[in-house]
């Protein structure tokens, strides 16, 4: 890639079938399969952006500034409508913006605290969902994990939650309704920087990426399948 045009942050959309790539000249939009570009955001316009949040397919994107040349301030979410060609919202907060995610009805963002400095947070995306779930992390350490979490995933309708500890080694997967553990599985030995963990759609299946080069994915229904695994 091009000097100047670095990489800030990727995240799909909430069917999975899109997502944002936040760069230091600005955010494009590609679609999964096949993999072609769909939008394009110059740096005129949006200046180099540290988080895109796609609203599904919809025309609309949340958008916050970061690397080294913003447009926008890191504690200011903006809407971005692609049919009419401008910002059509604009909200500001205090302090630095650390999350964005959208839903159909409401619109979330998690601001940087004392207990989650990394602004971890997750929703379940379906309107079907049986409850509106909300995840992350608590005050106590121990609940989910021995130490403090890297990531957070939750399933499409709510139902599971997967926590990943910070050395990378362990992830839990937990039923919401009856906060019970429901399967533990060991990435490895080392430890590593886990990037993502995300569901399948059918949640049937959970993928992990790393600094370690390597992606693992994991069975969630017939778990014998994981011990096949290399």
């Amino acid at each position: 890639m091009a000097a100047g045009r670095g990489i800030i942050n990727l995240r799909f959309n909430q069917d999975q079938g899109c997502f944002t790539c936040c760069m230091e000249s600005g955010l494009r939009v590609y679609n999964v399969e096949p993999l072609v570009e769909k939008a394009h955001f110059e740096n005129d316009l949006m200046g180099s952006i540290a988080i895109g949040e796609m609203l599904w397919r919809t025309n609309i994107i949340a958008v916050v500034g970061g690397g080294t040349r913003p447009k926008f301030a890191d504690n200011t979410v903006l809407i971005y409508d692609d049919v009419v060609k401008k910002f059509v919202m604009e909200i500001t907060f205090t302090s630095p913006i650390k999350a964005v995610r959208l839903r159909r009805d409401k619109r979330l963002l998690t601001l940087e605290t004392r207990d989650n400095p990394k602004g971890l947070v997750e929703v379940a995306t379906l309107a079907t969902a049986h409850k509106q779930l909300l995840a992350f992390p608590g005050h106590k350490l121990g609940s989910v994990q021995l130490g403090s979490l890297a990531c957070l995933a939750v399933n499409p309708n709510g139902t599971m939650v997967a926590t990943a500890s910070a050395q990378g080694t362990l992830v839990r997967v937990w039923d919401s309704v009856r906060r019970q553990l429901l399967v533990e599985l060991r990435r490895g030995a080392d430890p590593a920087t886990l990037y993502c963990i995300t569901f399948s759609r059918d949640s049937e299946f959970l993928c992990m990426s790393s600094d370690k080069g390597t992606v693992h994915i994991f069975a969630l229904k017939d778990t014998h399948l994981n011990r096949r695994s290399t």
